[in-house]
């Protein structure tokens, strides 16, 4: 795949567990995240499996991600 953001939106079934609303990888590009999914009515869960980045949370704090890892930001 191209370098860039790739998104894909899912309108699977919901299970017990949840569903899948929104999937995506980023390559060599900087990821972000719109304004307006800032504030979800949902678990996000991120799951890096190559390279490095940062997390910024709302508050201005700013992690180092590097792969492996799996981050859990809950709903809010």
């Amino acid at each position: 795949m191209a370098a860039g953001h790739h998104f894909y939106v899912s309108d699977g079934p919901r299970t017990r567990i949840g569903h899948i609303a929104l999937a995506g990888q980023v390559l060599d590009a900087k990821p972000f995240m719109p304004l307006t999914l800032r504030v979800l009515d949902a678990f996000v869960v991120s799951v890096v499996i190559a390279g490095s980045g940062f997390y910024g949370h709302g508050d201005g704090k700013i992690d180092r991600i590097e792969a492996p890892s799996l981050t859990v930001v809950p709903p809010g």
